[in-house]
């Protein structure tokens, strides 16, 4: 009633002395009671409706990113999951560097070629190969099936179960690790767009564009690490390598006098004999009996009239 009530049923409520506990039947009370709680739940209802529509932004992400991992770890066909990682990063690259309504002469031809060596360890491709394919989409397609042919092969290089499982370990590492660094970011940005309403701009509205933006640039660097870490890495077995065992330098005083006879063996322990430095004994040093103290012997005489005499 005092947040919610109207005033005049607040000053009726005091000039009849009224306090807590008291049993209200006048219906004019009863019915601005009823309004006030109508009030109340509807104001918790908008706060529930407007913290349910922030945790839809998220679940929304949280669902996209679930959805990579399960591929990730439960698609057999991993060749598929991982060329829909390179097609969603060259849609990207040629989104950036060229121009459908430009001939390939004029698109940024080193730029391309340096990411595609950096993170896919795909070739310059040659000049004529340029005149040929005079389109982006033409492009993404050649270079798409180019990386799959070079995954392929390094799977048969590599072992192939091996070598996915290294692909699934990585993919799944790099993803987690951005998935919390923007958990994070999307909290500061929670917290803080409520002030965009002093902007006159809807703080919903913004923050499910801002939290758009960081969700797409947190998948390209994901897209773009994994693919890096995976088309330059060298995978090694190495079970199959036999660990390296240090000699001691016991081995090799053995190994040299493996070549000696039992004289010159016997001259070799000699020399090392005398050459090896002598310990000196401690001097032992004994208490010493004064000639006016009681002999040692037991005789209760002193010493200069008994023993020492």
């Amino acid at each position: 009633m005092r947040l919610f009530g109207s005033e005049r049923i607040a000053n009726i409520m005091d000039r009849i002395g009224a306090i807590d506990g008291d049993l209200i039947t006048h219906p004019m009370i009863t019915r601005s009671i009823e309004k006030a709680q109508k009030r109340v739940e509807a104001y918790n209802f908008g706060i529930r409706k407007h913290l349910l529509e922030y945790d839809n932004v998220m679940n929304q992400q949280r669902e996209a990113v679930y959805g990579r991992r399960r591929a990730m770890l439960f698609d057999k066909d991993l060749p598929n999951v991982i060329k829909d990682i390179v097609d969603d990063y060259l849609s990207i690259l040629m989104d950036e560097f060229t121009d459908d309504h430009a001939s390939p002469d004029s698109w940024m031809q080193e730029d391309i070629s340096k990411a595609l060596f950096r993170n896919l360890q795909l070739k310059t491709p040659p000049k004529d190969l340029w005149g040929e394919l005079s389109k982006p989409d033409a492009w993404h397609e050649y270079l798409s099936n180019e990386a799959i042919k070079l995954f392929n092969r390094r799977s048969e290089i590599f072992s192939e179960d091996m070598f996915h499982t290294f692909v699934r370990y990585v993919a799944l590492r790099i993803i987690d690790d951005k998935w919390k660094d923007h958990l994070y970011d999307m909290d500061r940005l929670k917290e803080g767009v409520g002030l965009r309403a002093y902007g006159q701009k809807d703080p919903l509205i913004e923050f499910k564009k801002e939290g758009f933006d960081l969700f797409s640039t947190m998948l390209e660097t994901a897209n773009e690490e994994t693919l890096r870490v995976i088309f330059n890495s060298v995978v090694k077995d190495s079970s199959k390598e036999s660990p390296s065992r240090p000699t001691s330098r016991l081995s090799y005083i053995h190994s040299e006098a493996n070549g000696m006879d039992s004289s010159q063996a016997g001259d070799a322990q000699q020399k090392q004999a005398k050459n090896r430095p002598e310990k000196t004994q401690p001097v032992k040093v004994e208490q010493t009996i004064g000639r006016n103290d009681p002999c040692s012997c037991g005789s209760g005489k002193k010493y200069k009239k008994c023993c020492g005499a």
